[in-house]
């Protein structure tokens, strides 16, 4: 071809398939160029959205993974004691007798969190004669919770977070005296969380004006979060306890769900009787 002649349109095959009929371009220089047939265009970009397909479910299940053979740190690093027996707690080894409603429900948070609902749960315990009922596995299924949602990915320990109502009132009480930190910033904190879990409401000392005040504020301003509280006080036996939890259970129960746990003390069930005492005689 002349050095000064027009590119020309030529027939051929696709060079993929080396069947469908294309056209091509033979170019100033002699050499013709075929374009790909479109069966094959529309073959190779779904392979490639497969393969991105694959590398990405890959990537989940590592990261999966990951997450599985690191869930007690991941649950330390959302603020659970290092040595908590809560560390292996989960929805698996909850005994549900006779609690299986508060199983219910919490596996229902987990659903409506996925949904992006961001519910409110407050599990209580009471049992006939008794003051309160401590270790009806209350805690167990709040961290059990926690858990799904860390293995999920759903949630991480930068937007979970577990903290007993003692230890964030002394925390708070700190802050209050100490004339460098600021205990708002602190509550900030826990108020962006998209996560927070409240253990043993009602056992903290809250007789302090501006403590009360800062405490509000938290429950106010977790409103569009979700938040599980775990109680060995019923909403009716807090208010009465002190009138001051009026307000702010009305905002936690507002958006969300309070379930009884009637179970046995789960504690005192693990533990192993003392042996009888052997008398000897004389």
């Amino acid at each position: 071809m002349a050095a000064d002649a027009l590119p020309e349109i030529v027939d051929g095959v696709c060079p993929e398939c080396q069947v469908a009929p294309v056209k091509g371009i033979r170019g100033r220089d002699g050499n013709v160029r075929f374009g790909t047939c479109t069966s094959c265009v529309e073959l190779a970009e779904r392979r490639e959205r497969e393969a991105a397909e694959r590398a990405r479910r890959e990537r989940l299940e590592s990261q999966a993974e990951e997450r599985r053979q690191n869930i007690q740190q991941l649950l330390v690093d959302c603020g659970l004691d290092i040595d908590s027996e809560h560390l292996s707690a989960s929805f698996e080894t909850f005994d549900p007798r006779p609690d299986q409603l508060a199983l219910v429900a919490a596996r229902q948070f987990v659903s409506d969190f996925r949904a992006g609902l961001r519910p409110t749960l407050y599990l209580y315990s009471e049992r006939e004669g008794e003051a309160i009922a401590p270790g009806n596995g209350k805690t167990h299924l709040a961290v059990a919770i926690l858990r799904e949602l860390l293995l999920s990915g759903d949630v991480g320990p930068r937007t979970a977070r577990f903290v007993r109502e003692t230890r964030m009132t002394i925390t708070l009480r700190r802050l209050i005296r100490s004339p460098h930190d600021a205990p708002e910033d602190y509550l900030d904190g826990l108020i962006r969380r998209e996560l927070l879990i409240i253990d043993d409401l009602g056992k903290a000392k809250t007789d302090s004006p501006w403590l009360r005040e800062l405490l509000f504020e938290l429950v106010a301003g977790r409103e569009p979060r979700a938040t599980i509280i775990t109680s060995n006080y019923s909403p009716e036996r807090l208010e009465e306890l002190d009138e001051w939890y009026s307000p702010l259970l009305s905002r936690l129960l507002g958006k969300g769900t309070a379930v009884c746990m009637g179970g046995p003390d789960r504690r005192l069930g693990r533990r192993r009787p003392p042996a009888p005492l052997r008398v000897m005689s004389p």
